[in-house]
C-alpha cells in the first residue's frame, strides 16, 4: 500500500468512511491551531503520511488542541508504516522510539491506525487499485486495531493545556448544527440532486469546510431551481474573492434573494452569520 502524498492518504480513509455511511467533513480548523483531516459523526481523524515518533508526536499536540470540541468522537491517528523494524517499535527520533509514542497517544486517549497493517482497509485499497474493480464492501465496519494502547495512568501530558471557553461553545454548537442541518429540508423546491448538494453545503458551513462546500455548490449550480443555482455563484464569487471568510455572507445572500427574487430560500442561523 502506498501514497504519493499525506493528502491522498486522507482522501482514501475518507472514501473508506463514506462506504461505510459517513458523512464527512475535511481539514476542520480549531480557532486556536489545531487542525481535523476528517472529521465524521465517529471519528476525528489526523493523517499521517509515515507514522515515525516525530509525526506521531506532532499529531498528538494537534489533536489536544481540538479534544475538548469533538469529546463525541473517537481521536485517532492515522498514517503508514511499512517498516518491520517500526513496528517493533524500536526507531527512534530525538530520544523518543516509536514505541513511546504511540504509548503516549494512548494515554491521551486517542487511537493509531497502522493504515497499511489492516485488513479491511487493504482489501479496500486492492478494491481501489485493482483494473476495472468496483470499490465496494460488503462487510460491516470494524473499528481498526489500537497498537500500543495502554490504560490511562495518573500522568497527564496535557496537565496545563488551557482552551478558551469561546472556542468550546463556538465549536460545539457547529458540530451540532453539521449533523442536524443533514435532515433538515430547505423550504426551496429542489430536485433531489439539488436537494442533497443543499444539505451537503450546509453542513460543511456549519464547520467551515472549503473543499466540500465548494464541491457541493457546482451540485447547485448545475440543479434546475434558478434560486438555488444564483445563491450557489453568490456564494462561490465570495469564497473566490475571500475564502472561508465568505461563509459569513451565506444568509445575506439568501435574504438579498427572498426579496428580489421571491426565493423562499432558507435562513439557518450561525454564530458568524445571524
Amino acid at each position: 500500500m502506498e501514497f504519493e502524498t499525506e493528502a491522498d492518504l486522507c482522501e482514501f480513509l475518507a472514501g473508506w468512511l463514506e462506504a461505510h455511511g459517513h458523512n464527512i467533513y475535511r481539514q476542520v480548523k480549531c480557532p486556536e491551531g489545531g487542525k481535523i483531516d476528517i472529521l465524521t459523526q465517529e471519528y476525528a481523524i489526523a493523517c499521517c503520511h509515515r507514522l515515525t515518533p516525530e509525526t506521531l508526536l506532532a499529531s498528538i499536540d494537534n489533536l489536544a488542541a481540538c479534544g475538548p470540541h469533538v469529546a463525541q468522537q473517537r481521536s485517532v491517528i492515522a498514517g503508514l508504516d511499512s517498516s518491520v523494524e517500526d513496528l517493533n517499535f524500536d526507531t527512534v527520533e530525538g530520544g523518543v522510539s516509536l514505541g513511546d509514542a504511540v504509548a503516549q497517544a494512548g494515554i491521551a486517549g486517542m487511537e493509531v491506525w497502522f493504515v497499511d497493517q489492516i485488513e479491511t482497509l487493504q482489501d479496500y485499497y486492492q478494491q481501489q487499485t485493482a483494473a476495472g474493480a468496483e470499490a465496494s464492501l460488503e462487510e460491516p465496519i470494524h473499528a481498526p486495531p489500537l497498537y500500543g494502547k495502554k490504560p490511562r495512568s495518573h500522568w497527564n501530558p496535557w496537565a496545563g493545556v488551557s482552551v478558551a471557553l469561546g472556542m468550546a461553545s463556538i465549536l460545539a454548537v457547529s458540530f451540532t448544527l453539521a449533523y442536524r442541518i443533514l435532515q433538515e429540508p430547505t423550504t426551496a423546491r429542489f430536485s433531489p440532486e439539488q436537494q442533497a448538494a443543499w444539505d451537503k453545503l450546509h453542513g460543511a458551513v456549519a464547520v467551515w469546510d472549503m473543499q466540500t462546500a465548494q464541491e457541493a455548490l457546482q451540485g447547485l449550480q448545475r440543479g434546475s431551481n434558478p434560486c438555488g443555482a444564483k445563491f450557489a455563484n453568490r456564494l462561490q464569487s465570495g469564497l473566490d474573492s475571500q475564502g472561508a471568510e465568505g461563509f459569513r455572507e451565506i444568509n445575506s445572500i439568501k435574504r438579498a434573494l427572498n426579496e428580489q427574487e421571491g426565493c423562499n430560500l432558507e435562513i439557518i442561523v450561525y454564530d458568524f452569520a445571524p
